[in-house]
């Protein structure tokens, strides 16, 4: 029994652990999960960044969506984007890669 459930065709393919490092505390040491999306469903499914709280090792809460906005239109199966990567820069930034724009996109926090 897994212990969160993901949509199937959702293919994830990135995970990042983020150390906490200049973003808000709620993220330290949870899982990003980044979902290309399938292709092989009438339904898009995917095409986001969600986030799964952490402690000890164990996910403890619901999964949250952190990052969507990369289908144009579900009735027409269009899309801008497929995430397919992530990591985290020395100043805690998020990278994110997405296959069908051919962009970097960077999440950093908001200065005062």
């Amino acid at each position: 029994m897994p212990d969160l459930p993901l949509d199937a065709h959702s293919v994830p393919l990135g995970l990042l652990f983020h150390s906490g490092k200049n973003i808000n505390t709620k993220y330290k040491n949870g899982a990003f999960v980044v979902r290309r999306g399938g292709v092989s469903t009438s339904k898009l499914t995917g095409y986001d960044v969600l986030f799964i709280p952490f402690k000890d090792g164990k996910p403890t809460g619901a999964i949250e969506t952190f990052l969507s906005g990369f289908i144009a239109s579900e009735e027409r199966g269009e899309i801008y984007g497929r995430p397919v990567g992530i990591a985290e820069a020395l100043n805690g930034e998020i990278i994110i890669t997405d296959d069908v724009g051919g962009r970097l996109l960077l999440i950093s926090p908001l200065s005062d």
